[in-house]
């Protein structure tokens, strides 16, 4: 929480015709243990990736369980990654905020920043993907708009937490942050600009998924749309992180969008024609499911893992090799039935030939009586 944030102890937005409320941090408390409104929302964050993710990833095979391993592969470090980004630069301000270990860990306190959580974030799920041998950038590209729906919900934890917002301002959408004993000043609801800009960026790319020309396209389109607004947000920003005289997630916007949107340009201009994997795992994964789609007739790509199964079987009767679970246990279990089938022939069949071996030899007796008669 912003040392900033105990000064203040009602929020309102006078011109949208909100008056004045209390905002309380903390959500529940369970003895000595306070549970805080930030927590709840960031893990709320959180699911809401995780959910959208699945959604889109499971057309392309991608298993529920491996989506936990990727989780939390992705989660750990990242929490990691928000508090060391933070320390390290507010360390290089405030040295004097850090005189025990303790300190440098306490992240109830506050001091979390989004972008350590990227960075080890994305490091943390290659490596997960690497391991397991699955596609990383078509698993970014299904990912990342859910990590712009994140963010856009937890940034209203820093509502709660009465934090990170802006300078003061009489703009129309103006935030109202009041003193218990009633002076108050009107600010930028920074955490509103940025909410509302992510969740436009989630919708966007969401729309333009089923049309991405290539493997990552859409991963560095969230990239750069982040990186875009962050620039000018920051920029508004009152609790900025500072190098010298420059703010460090300023420049580190800025670096994104540039280095994003220059990729995204050579890259259109590379894949003139469209070339996406159409399976998250890649050949050499024993969770590989072989699938392949005519050029022109798999357009909206819109098929889940029942549907590539539907898929191999198909391709099975021309006698292409169907490694699916449901088709293996499918012609183990005709295996069976065709023994059983077999074996009750071959009894039926010696049967028969004991039956045609009683009447031959009939026929042979009645035919011996009959000849002296003849005679």
């Amino acid at each position: 929480m912003s040392p900033l944030a105990l000064l203040y102890y009602y929020i309102g937005f006078p011109d949208l015709g909100i008056k004045d409320f209390h905002v309380d941090s903390v959500a529940l408390e369970l003895g000595n243990l306070e549970i805080r409104w930030y927590a709840i929302i960031i893990v709320s964050g959180i699911i809401a990736a995780f959910i959208y993710t699945y959604l889109h990833a499971k057309r392309h095979g991608l298993i529920f369980d491996d989506l936990i391993d990727l989780t939390l592969c992705a989660v750990i470090p990242g929490v990691i990654g928000a508090r060391v980004y933070y320390v390290f630069f507010d360390y290089l301000k405030n040295p004097s905020n850090y005189s025990e270990f303790i300190d440098f860990i306490a992240v109830w306190n506050g001091g979390l920043a989004i972008y350590g959580g990227l960075i080890f974030g994305v490091v943390g799920i290659v490596i997960a993907l690497k391991i397991k041998k699955m596609h990383v950038l078509t698993l970014l590209d299904c990912g990342f708009p859910g990590v712009l729906l994140a963010q856009s919900m937890g940034r209203w934890g820093n509502f709660f937490n009465m934090e990170a917002y802006g300078a003061e301002t009489d703009i129309f959408c103006r935030m109202k942050l009041s003193y218990e004993s009633g002076t108050a000043i009107y600010v930028h609801p920074t955490f509103l600009y940025e909410s509302l800009w992510n969740l436009l960026g989630c919708i966007i790319l969401s729309i333009l998924f089923k049309k991405r020309k290539f493997d990552g396209q859409i991963f560095l389109m969230a990239v750069s749309w982040y990186g875009f607004g962050r620039m000018f947000i920051e920029g508004l920003r009152q609790d900025s992180l500072y190098i010298g005289q420059f703010r460090v997630s300023q420049l580190l916007a800025f670096a994104l969008f540039v280095v994003s949107l220059v990729l995204i340009i050579v890259l259109f201009i590379k894949n003139r024609k469209r070339h996406v994997v159409r399976c998250i795992y890649t050949a050499e994964s024993p969770k590989y499911i072989p699938y392949e789609v005519e050029d022109g007739k798999d357009s909206d790509y819109d098929y889940d893992v029942n549907m590539l199964y539907k898929k191999n079987e198909e391709k099975s009767e021309e006698n292409v090799l169907d490694i699916s679970p449901e088709n293996i246990e499918a012609d183990e279990a005709s295996d069976e039935e065709t023994e059983e089938v077999t074996e009750e022939n071959t009894k039926t069949e010696e049967n028969n030939d004991g039956e045609d071996l009683t009447e031959e030899k009939s026929e042979e007796s009645s035919s011996e009586t009959e000849e002296p008669t003849n005679e």
